[in-house]
């Protein structure tokens, strides 16, 4: 048998697809998104390390502001998947530097079963109200990169944002109920993110947040 004949019928079929497939588009744009990514860590390489993450996750959440409703809205957009997987990227790498009461909210909500992206959605503007007044450099840092006029507040920035991509702004929309918000607050203020919010927070103060998330 040839070796046309030994390799199937079948095989063949995708051979000759692949041969008359177009051709990948050209890296160009990829090599140039890399190129700045680069760039990016190299500047931030002669930082201190907070300093490096403080800039990695601005650089995150201006990426996701401007790409995240369009990525949404169009999945097929590669920009925009590529933008937020740049972004998620990021993000990632500043875990280590601080996540604060939202996040130590979701982790025991959590426990029943709660997809933990949307927590931290509904979570953010109750935490960001919390906070005014307590991290005001980072507050101007965050409306800068998300482009948020001065007359808006932050809180309410976020709640439009949220709602703008279609997902869930309260907790009673998820199916939690008022009398497990007790229990979750007492979890969220032993949880060691607490620790890293900017305004210290007690079991008394995260369940005013739960109820006021719900």
């Amino acid at each position: 048998r040839s070796p046309r004949q030994a390799v199937g019928p079948r095989v063949q079929r995708a051979q000759h697809v692949a041969q008359r497939s177009p051709r990948p588009a050209p890296l160009d744009g990829q090599r140039a998104e890399a190129g700045r990514a680069l760039d990016l860590c190299r500047r931030v390489a002669a930082l201190g390390v907070r300093e490096q993450l403080h800039r990695l996750g601005l650089e995150a959440v201006r990426r996701a502001a401007n790409w995240l409703p369009i990525a949404v809205e169009n999945g097929a957009d590669r920009t925009a998947r590529r933008e937020m997987m740049m972004a998620s990227l990021m993000g990632g790498m500043c875990l280590q530097k601080a996540l604060g009461g939202a996040h130590a909210m979701a982790t025991p909500l959590g426990e029943l079963h709660l997809h933990h992206g949307t927590l931290i959605g509904i979570l953010l503007p109750h935490i960001l109200r919390f906070n005014k007044g307590y991290a005001d450099a980072a507050f101007d840092d965050l409306r800068h990169a998300m482009g948020v006029p001065l007359a808006t507040d932050l809180d309410d920035w976020m709640t439009g944002f949220v709602a703008s991509i279609g997902l869930p702004t309260t907790l009673s929309t998820l199916g939690v109920q008022q009398a497990a918000l007790p229990s979750i607050a007492e979890k969220a203020a032993r949880d060691h993110l607490s620790a890293t919010n900017p305004r210290p927070a007690d079991a008394r103060d995260y369940l005013q947040l739960l109820s006021d998330a719900m």
